[in-house]
């Protein structure tokens, strides 16, 4: 499904929430929907994985980068020496 045809079978939901993990801007066009249809925007999870390079730095980057597109709010997913994104 695009973002269009998931949300608009949801005409109910306020609030898109997107998980993002080492970057991935897959999500940028469920927020572009999220701003062209009056939707608010939360990061619902945000990491990277270990050896993913400075990740405080990727992690501010990518604060950075998601609210320019309008989130208003995220939640760090984790941060710990583990394999899975964090």
């Amino acid at each position: 499904y695009t973002a269009a045809e998931f949300y608009g079978q949801l005409p109910n939901v306020d609030i898109v929430s997107i998980h993002v993990y080492n970057g991935d801007r897959g999500p940028a066009s469920d927020a572009a929907w999220a701003r062209a249809n009056g939707k608010r925007i939360l990061i619902g999870e945000i990491g990277f994985s270990v050896g993913n390079g400075n990740r405080p730095t990727s992690l501010q980057n990518e604060l950075n980068y998601w609210e320019s597109q309008g989130a208003e709010a995220a939640l760090h997913w984790a941060y710990e020496g583990s394999t899975f994104p964090v």
